[in-house]
């Protein structure tokens, strides 16, 4: 908010000498609104944000030329009103073809400028200020276009360590608080992928490289489960060092994402994998050989 309220000043400058703004709160809300940091991608939003209000504005100009200006445009806002929650799912994009309208005809109603005028002022400002944003919130920071899924994955890895101690041994309260904390901590992995893969390369290349060890980590939670429900419906319990070793090894590999470095070698290969964790071994080896570090 104060990057977006520094740049008030800045606007009256072209507001004066340049671009033909009316209405100064467009700018230094966009800029607001675009670095807000939960929504995810600066680059994404700030170029999506420029492709939605580009695509509704000539339209939308075409309306309020047809329709008469006054109360008739109250529908059409009631109807794009409505339409934001629908698209808002949807994509980035998709929201700002629907406020766009929204705002012009609201505007249009109090505003005395003329409709090409009020349309102008939307479509610069909003240009205007996608434009700062991607030269002074994301150009202009390398640690922007970086990724740190490292330390998220090693997060993940130890999380999922800590369910396999629990899983065979521990009581019904340990094993639920620690499933939870798991699912909760690959969640945010899987977000944090999905907003770097939307990234300008490289960081959309290195994400690619990610997403294998999310599926291995996805397929060896289940294989684990699979196990522990197993032993409760009857199964024998697995040997315990077979669970101290898929713990230990995991946290090798947090402890190598962390470190960037390979993890050492352990004796995997020497486990049995027709037991009841079997399943779990083998995704185990796997997921060391998808590791891109």
């Amino acid at each position: 908010m104060a990057i977006a309220s520094a740049f008030v000043d800045l606007e009256g400058v072209f507001h004066h000498f340049w671009l033909p703004t009316v209405h100064s709160l467009w700018l230094p809300l966009t800029v607001a609104v675009i670095l807000k940091p939960d929504f995810g991608s600066v680059f994404v939003r700030a170029l999506l944000r420029a492709l939605g209000t580009i695509a509704a504005a000539v339209p939308t100009l075409l309306v309020l030329v047809v329709v008469p200006r006054g109360w008739a445009a109250v529908p059409l806002a009631a109807f794009f009103g409505g339409l934001i929650p629908v698209l808002k799912a949807k994509s980035y994009a998709m929201r700002t073809v629907a406020l766009t309208p929204l705002m012009l005809f609201l505007f249009d109603l109090v505003s005395p400028e003329p409709s090409d005028e009020l349309v102008l002022a939307r479509l610069s400002d909003t240009l205007l200020g996608c434009l700062i944003v991607l030269v002074f919130g994301y150009a202009l920071w390398p640690g922007s276009r970086r990724i740190r899924l490292g330390g998220r994955f090693a997060v993940g890895f130890q999380a999922l360590a800590d369910y396999l101690d629990e899983a065979f041994t521990g009581s019904r309260e340990s094993r639920t608080r620690d499933r939870r904390a798991l699912h909760r901590t690959l969640d945010a992995v899987r977000v944090e992928l999905r907003r770097a893969q939307a990234e300008p390369p490289p960081a959309s290349r290195l994400s690619a490289a990610w997403w294998p060890v999310l599926g291995g980590l996805d397929r060896l939670v289940d294989a684990v489960t699979a196990a522990s429900v197993r032993v409760r419906g009857g199964a024998p319990a697995p040997p315990a060092h077979t669970a101290r070793t898929l713990a230990a090894d995991l946290r090798e590999m947090a402890a190598a994402i962390d470190e960037g470095r390979r993890p050492q070698t352990r004796d995997l290969f020497e486990l049995p994998t027709d037991g009841v964790l079997g399943e779990a071994v083998v995704q185990t080896c796997r997921l060391r050989r998808t590791l891109p570090v």
